[in-house]
């Protein structure tokens, strides 16, 4: 029994440094890419570096937020309407889950100010609230 733990312990602890090392990667990879189009378009700003940091904390910050209200909702559903192992259960709370956590980080991305109103004309769904977005 002590062995399964440990094992199940290294799994966990591997799985949880993949995700870091994907997320890592990610955003190293969206930082260069966003560096070199701006030098291939010569795109100068003053206000620039203060709004790239300030959208990529907002951006680490909606999905923070989706994260936490996404794991209380899998328990709740878990614990309460849905409980059972079964396939049909589990794709029921995934997609129940998956579109609580659209909805969620929309509006946090709507309401920080990450997307604005010159942005939202590329967005296909987005583009309705412009009402909501920043200048």
């Amino acid at each position: 029994q002590y062995l399964r733990k440990v094992g199940t312990i290294k799994i966990v602890a591997t799985v949880a440094c993949i995700i870091i090392s994907m997320i890592i990667f990610a955003m190293s990879l969206a930082i260069l890419n966003q560096h070199e189009i701006n030098k291939i378009i010569k795109y100068k700003n003053s206000n620039f570096r203060k709004r790239y940091i300030l959208t990529y904390i907002l951006m680490i910050f909606s999905s923070i937020v989706m994260g936490i209200v996404i794991f209380f909702l899998y328990k709740v559903l878990n614990n309460s309407l849905l409980v059972g192992e079964s396939l049909a259960k589990l794709i029921i709370k995934l997609i129940i889950c998956i579109v609580v956590a659209v909805i969620i980080y929309g509006i946090f991305i709507i309401f920080l100010g990450v997307v604005r109103k010159r942005d939202a004309v590329y967005i296909p769904f987005i583009s309705k609230f412009t009402r909501f977005l920043r200048t």
